[in-house]
């Protein structure tokens, strides 16, 4: 099973994540965190070294990100097909980073382009997804991101997000929760997913 946690910078995606996946080991599971920096793709875990060299925003550092993703999603879907019934992969970079940062990443796209409708597509995962919709004044405490610092953005990003959730039917979790009581939420939806 591959479960995809998304949430904008600060949202507690890496918190809940690793208390996530003591809960899982705990009963049983085998679990693996995957994410750009920790791909078990070389080439992914060089984009997302890569990417540093840049500042948020630019052109460069947008374009890398999309492809490490992509990659990161092929790699994800090769991994799939070898899990055993008790081993779960939790991803923290997942396409939907990709469509909520759009219209500050890539020229001329917005959230409402067509092409983002398509790229999820590509992909044959299926997985659960779940949101952590965590107040932009908490996030900002919570992160560095260049795009949290501007409160207009910020909050226009966190819209993104909701709206993506909704459309596709994430699994919103709220992220003002305690680590504890967020990872036992997403523990409640991994299991009903499972059984």
């Amino acid at each position: 099973m591959i479960v995809v946690f998304e949430g904008t910078p600060g949202s507690g995606k890496t918190t809940t994540i690793e208390a996530v996946k003591k809960k899982l080991t705990d009963l049983g599971y085998k679990c693996q965190i995957s994410n750009l920096k920790e791909s078990t793709s070389f080439v992914v875990r060089r984009i997302a070294e890569k990417t540093k060299e840049y500042q948020y925003g630019e052109t460069n550092r947008n374009y890398l990100y999309w492809i490490g993703i992509s990659l990161h999603l092929i790699d994800l879907e090769r991994r799939a097909e070898k899990l055993k019934p008790n081993e779960i992969i939790l991803v923290e970079d997942c396409w939907g980073s990709v469509i909520a940062h759009a219209e500050w990443s890539f020229v001329g796209f917005t959230i409402d382009d067509p092409l983002w409708d398509e790229y999820p597509n590509c992909f044959e995962l299926k997985p659960l997804t779940l949101f952590l919709d965590t107040p932009i004044e908490v996030a900002q405490t919570r992160s560095l991101s260049a795009r949290l610092k501007d409160p207009e953005i910020a909050q226009k990003l966190l819209n993104h997000y909701r709206a993506l959730a909704k459309k596709y039917d994430w699994k919103k979790i709220e992220g003002m929760a305690s680590v504890e009581t967020r990872a036992n939420l997403c523990l409640k939806l991994i299991l009903k997913e499972l059984s």
